[in-house]
């Protein structure tokens, strides 16, 4: 049976401000990790955030 293919742009279309969950602390970078930002989130999340105009809760 072939992987089915998945779109990002269509995936983050399922982001609501219900589903979207606070940032799980996992330990420190060990490695390539995506760089944070000031916020202390991943700088592809804030992006994507701030044009959709999530608003991450607290």
């Amino acid at each position: 049976m072939p992987k089915k293919k998945y779109k990002l742009d269509k995936l983050l279309e399922g982001i609501t401000d219900e589903n979207l969950h606070e940032e799980i602390f996992t330990g420190e970078d060990v490695g390539r990790e995506w760089p944070k930002d000031d916020t202390g989130l991943e700088s592809g999340l804030k992006k994507y955030q701030d044009e959709k105009n999530v608003s991450k809760k607290r």
